[in-house]
């Protein structure tokens, strides 16, 4: 497993973003994509901005199968590194996955009510939880600055 310092040092050129994150009102909650709005109720937004700011590639997860994927195309692309946001008990449940994608990246803690809490992770990995959670914005700005 690589260090933070290491991570940063490989210059991730990738952010990844939970879907549950976008509003559920949001016409782009299950895409890809975002239009980087200046919604209040939506911090994903702000994150895009964050990682286009800096040259980044960013991308909505939608789903368990949609990062798998992700994580794949990465590996494919060469790519050294990647940053993302996914609560611990995703993170706790998925190490070995990820570890496996052989793509280091950091994980940001999402520090909000998620679907493990609520019991519906199974609507989670389908893509289809209908709460939404905050991603920890000054946490991805202070550890987007230390990018090259």
């Amino acid at each position: 497993m690589d260090s933070f310092r290491s991570i940063l040092d490989r210059e991730p050129s990738v952010l990844l973003l939970p879907y549950c994150a976008k509003p559920t009102d949001c016409d782009l909650r299950n895409s890809k994509g975002c239009r980087m709005c200046d919604r209040d109720d939506c911090t994903v937004g702000r994150a895009w901005r964050a990682g286009t700011r800096r040259g980044m590639r960013v991308a909505t997860i939608v789903s368990f199968e949609d990062l798998l994927a992700e994580l794949t195309c990465m590996k494919k692309d060469g790519e050294r590194a990647f940053i993302g946001c996914c609560c611990l008990p995703f993170f706790t449940k998925h190490a070995e996955d990820l570890e496996q994608a052989k793509v280091p990246g950091l994980l940001l803690d999402i520090h909000d009510v998620t679907c493990y809490d609520l019991d519906q992770v199974r609507d989670a990995y389908a893509g289809a939880f209908e709460r939404q959670t905050r991603l920890n914005v000054d946490l991805l700005d202070s550890v987007l600055g230390g990018v090259k």
